[in-house]
C-alpha cells in the first residue's frame, strides 16, 4: 500500500488541491513513508528468498548479509533500528552448522570473510569444525561401536577355532577341488566389517588439511556437506503441512470421532474422483 501511494503521491496531492481538502502531506512525512517502503521492501525480498524450497543454510546466510548491507546503505533511523535488531536476533538463532557449511562450500570465501561480519556471523575454528563434522557423521552413518565386548568375542572365537581346528583339517581333505574353490569364492563375496579402531576424527582432520591447502573436499567432508545441504533454514515447509492438515481439522470437525472423520474424508475423495471422471 505504501508503494502504491508513493507512485500516486503527485496525483493524490493534486486531487486534494482540486477538492480544496484540508488534508495535506508534508515533505517530512513523504520522506518517512519512502524510508519505510525502502526498508520493508528489502526485508520482503529477503524473507521470500529464505522461504524458498531450494533454500539452504548457506543461501540464508548470504541473504541475511545482503539484507544487512542494504539496510546499512539506506542510512536512515528506521533502517538502523531494523539492522540492529536483526543482528541481535541472528546472533541468538544462528547455528554453528551454518558456519561449517560455509566452510565446506567455499574455503576461500570463508577464510576471507570481513571482520565486521564475524560479530553477527561468527566463524568456527578448525577444532569446532572437526568436532561438528565428526558428531554429525557418527549420528547419521558412522556410529561408534562398543569396544568393551571385543575382547570377549575374540576370546570366544579363539576357543571355538582351537576346538574345531582338528575337525576342519579332516573336512578340507574330504572336499573336492571344486568345492574348495567355491568356498574361497564365497569369502570374496562377503562385505568387510568395519574396523573397531576406526579413527573418524583423524581422517576428517587430514581431509581438512588437504582441503585448506587448495585440494578438493575428501570423502567425509563431502558426506557432511551433502547432509548439511539438506537442512532447511526455516520451518516454512512444516508449517505448510500443518496448514494443509488444518483444512480437515477445523473446530467443528474436531468434535467428531475418528471413525466419522475417516468416513467424511473417504466420501470427499470419492465424490471428487467422480466429478473428475464426469469432466
Amino acid at each position: 500500500m505504501i508503494g502504491v501511494f508513493l507512485k500516486l503521491k503527485n496525483s493524490v496531492l493534486k486531487a486534494l488541491i482540486d477538492w480544496k481538502s484540508e488534508i495535506s502531506f508534508s515533505e517530512d512525512e513523504i520522506q518517512t513513508l519512502s524510508e519505510i517502503h525502502n526498508s520493508l521492501n528489502v526485508v520482503k525480498l529477503a524473507v521470500l528468498s529464505i522461504c524458498r524450497r531450494d533454500a539452504t543454510l548457506h543461501t540464508a546466510d548470504t541473504t541475511l548479509k545482503f539484507l544487512l548491507k542494504k539496510l546499512d546503505e539506506q542510512n536512515s533511523a528506521l533502517s538502523f533500528k531494523l539492522a540492529m535488531n536483526l543482528r541481535s536476533r541472528i546472533k541468538q538463532r544462528r547455528l554453528l552448522l551454518a558456519g561449517v557449511l560455509h566452510y565446506l562450500h567455499d574455503w576461500e570465501d570463508f577464510s576471507t570473510q570481513d571482520d565486521d561480519d564475524t560479530h553477527t556471523f561468527p566463524k568456527p575454528n578448525g577444532i569446532d569444525i572437526a568436532d561438528t563434522i565428526t558428531n554429525l557423521l557418527q549420528q547419521l552413518k558412522y556410529k561408534p561401536k562398543d569396544t568393551d565386548t571385543i575382547p570377549v568375542i575374540l576370546s570366544e572365537r579363539s576357543v571355538l577355532s582351537s576346538s574345531s581346528s582338528s575337525d576342519a583339517e579332516v573336512v578340507v581333505h574330504e572336499l573336492t577341488l571344486q568345492e574348495q574353490l567355491d568356498k574361497e569364492l564365497e569369502k570374496c563375496k562377503k562385505t568387510p566389517k568395519n574396523r573397531s579402531d576406526f579413527d573418524l576424527s583423524g581422517f576428517i582432520k587430514v581431509e581438512q588439511a588437504m582441503y585448506e591447502s587448495g585440494g578438493q573436499r575428501g570423502v567425509y567432508l563431502t558426506e557432511a556437506y551433502r547432509y548439511l545441504m539438506c537442512v532447511l533454514p526455516t520451518s516454512v515447509e512444516s508449517e505448510r503441512a500443518f496448514s494443509s492438515a488444518g483444512y480437515f481439522c477445523t473446530k467443528i470437525r474436531s468434535t467428531l470421532s475418528d471413525e466419522m472423520l475417516d468416513a467424511l474424508l473417504f466420501l470427499r475423495a470419492h465424490y471428487q474422483e467422480q466429478r473428475s471422471l464426469k469432466k
